[in-house]
């Protein structure tokens, strides 16, 4: 009994170091795979980010070139205007004046609808990036199960998801496809009405071969405008 009750002690201490000294470390090792989470998370947050400056850029050149063969887009430039009739001061003043102005409006709504097709096509890419990225998480996950899957990957998995959910919103919620429609329309509306008047200015003739006087015509795009 008396060696028990001396021996007892040391072990009991020693026991209680060991216990004490392993929730001390519990702590510092379970902070390192969280914080590690968090920069993962951060940096897709910044790969986001990035995407969505760059990608615009890259999709405003890719429209561009695409878009220059099917819509007319030299009448926008402030070339200069030749006038091969007979008008008084004020007519000539008038046709040109509504001849810019014809230029603005069509050169802002080109502009309008690239920037809205750029950004288009950022949000599909980056949607369409983020949901294979996603899809593959979750193949990934459903082989070993939720519980034995990788943090790394349940992290990613849950990250791109919410990524790709939010950026699949944004055509519906700011109405991108109504409003490069919109703006084709107006800015081929303005384009063919600069044509009929760079046609009169040079022939006389209104749109339908007629000879109208430069007052009636004045009027006439007025109206159109």
């Amino acid at each position: 009994m008396a060696l028990s009750m001396l021996s007892d002690p040391e072990p009991r201490a020693a026991d209680h170091g060991r216990e004490g000294a392993h929730p001390s470390l519990r702590p510092r090792l379970s902070r390192t795979p969280l914080a590690m989470q968090m920069v993962l998370t951060a940096l897709i947050i910044i790969f986001a980010v990035l995407f969505n400056y760059y990608f615009p850029i890259v999709g405003k050149r890719m429209i561009e070139g695409y878009m220059i063969g099917p819509l007319p887009v030299t009448v926008v430039e402030s070339d200069k205007v030749t006038v091969q009739i007979s008008l008084n001061p004020g007519e000539q003043t008038r046709l040109l004046s509504q001849l810019q102005e014809l230029r603005g409006r069509a050169k802002h709504h080109f502009q309008t609808m690239i920037f809205i097709y750029s950004v288009y096509y950022m949000v599909i890419s980056l949607t369409l990036l983020s949901g294979v990225i996603a899809a593959v998480c979750l193949f990934l996950i459903t082989r070993v199960g939720w519980p034995n899957s990788s943090l790394t990957v349940r992290n990613l998995f849950l990250s791109f998801t919410a990524v790709a959910a939010i950026t699949s919103a944004y055509p519906a919620a700011f109405s991108h496809q109504d409003n490069i429609a919109q703006n084709k329309s107006r800015y081929l509306q303005y384009s063919a009405l600069i044509r009929e008047v760079q046609t009169y200015l040079a022939t006389g003739r209104h749109q339908r071969g007629s000879v109208s006087d430069a007052g009636g015509f004045v009027l006439h795009v007025d109206s159109e405008i």
